[in-house]
């Protein structure tokens, strides 16, 4: 098992740690012998797991939960959900608590499963013109599964959608989410990420500028300090990480520019870096507290980050490096914003799907694990 479970592990650094496929705690990953399978644990990094940083789970018992009836109450179904995945816990596992989407992993056939949500793909997955885009690219080698929550209603969407599937595919693209591949090895898989990369950057027109810039020192401290001050709670002053990579200066151009990162693209998005990200039309302390409180009155929230023309993306956090993995979440976003041009424009996750993973127990427990906050 040793050897296997190497492969499962060599894969998950491989894609973990390469930004233009996960960040921080992002993606997850799974391998089945017989009837166990190992997932990885809720909010680890891939970058740098071990086998500590999955949990082994027991395959009969995921299956009985597809015949499971749960309440119509959209928080109480979760609580049971959850409550229910950890029960598929093997023994000795109880320490450990499983990805949220252990369930979809558990649906596929194929010993690997590598989950993960490359900007270039979200390109697609984000934009007006995805689902006839990849039926364009792949046809009936590929799923769509059109946006829902995230967690039990996800598994049993993409379950229904996957036994009416002929033949069964082995990339499943989820609307405002990600990739899933699998496949027997781990040749198949590198195969198949190819092949999904090489097929969409045939459509692409145009890629991100990420070219870093140069913003005066006195500007980039200014609006560094009146952030941070704006969002101090009395107690503590969080920090704030700055970005200054050309695309999103353009995008802060104005607010008409600004348009494209307006909203939530996918779940990783929200978890890190807040339910939207706040306009800032000048570097001056009136406008930045101006744009901080608005953000509260809308959202209820602080935001955690502020996009300000002329100075670049501000990302804060409890740490700096919480902050840092803010920041580096958004220039993401900058990312799909920028592939979404050559698929109909962006499409953000709706209101309501925000909401959900906002305030989400289990998205708050993934975040903790990743970011330490």
């Amino acid at each position: 098992m040793g050897g296997k479970l190497e492969v499962l592990i060599d894969l998950s650094r491989s894609y973990g740690g390469n930004p233009d496929y996960v960040i921080a705690g992002g993606g997850n990953t799974s391998f089945k012998d017989g009837e166990l399978m190992w997932v990885k644990a809720s909010g680890n990094s891939l970058a740098g797991i071990d086998e500590s940083g999955f949990v082994r789970m027991r395959l009969e018992r995921l299956r009985d939960l597809w015949d499971a009836e749960y309440p119509a109450d959209v928080a109480a179904r979760e609580e049971m959900a959850s409550k229910d995945l950890l029960e598929c816990r093997d023994r000795g596992e109880e320490a450990k608590r499983p990805s949220v989407e252990a369930l979809l992993h558990a649906l596929f056939p194929e010993p690997l499963v590598i989950h993960t949500h490359p900007a270039l793909v979200n390109g697609v997955t984000c934009s007006k013109d995805g689902e006839r885009a990849v039926s364009d690219l792949f046809g009936n080698e590929a799923l769509w599964v059109p946006t829902v929550n995230p967690g039990y209603i996800l598994a049993k969407t993409v379950g229904n959608l996957y036994a009416a599937a002929e033949p069964k595919p082995r990339m499943v693209f989820l609307q405002n989410h990600g990739v899933f591949v699998t496949g027997e090895d781990a040749d198949e898989i590198g195969d198949r990420y190819a092949y999904i990369e090489s097929k969409i950057r045939s459509r692409v027109r145009r890629e991100p500028d990420l070219t870093a810039v140069t913003v005066d020192p006195k500007t980039r401290g200014a609006v560094t300090d009146a952030f941070a001050g704006a969002l101090a709670d009395g107690q503590s002053v969080p920090s704030v990480s700055v970005r200054t990579v050309r695309q999103a200066l353009d995008f802060a151009a104005d607010r008409s520019s600004f348009a494209p990162l307006s909203g939530s693209y996918t779940p990783d998005h929200i978890v890190y870096c807040g339910p939207a990200a706040v306009y800032v039309d000048g570097a001056g302390d009136d406008a930045v507290e101006r744009a901080v409180r608005g953000h509260r009155d809308t959202f209820g929230v602080s935001p955690r980050i502020a996009v300000v023309r002329g100075a670049g993306i501000f990302a804060a956090g409890s740490t700096r490096g919480a902050a840092d993995i803010a920041a580096d979440m958004f220039v993401d976003a900058v990312k799909v914003a920028v592939y979404t041009q050559s698929f109909g424009g962006p499409s953000f996750m709706p209101e309501d799907q925000v909401r959900f993973i906002a305030n989400w127990e289990v998205e708050h427990y993934r975040k903790k694990v990743s970011t330490g906050e």
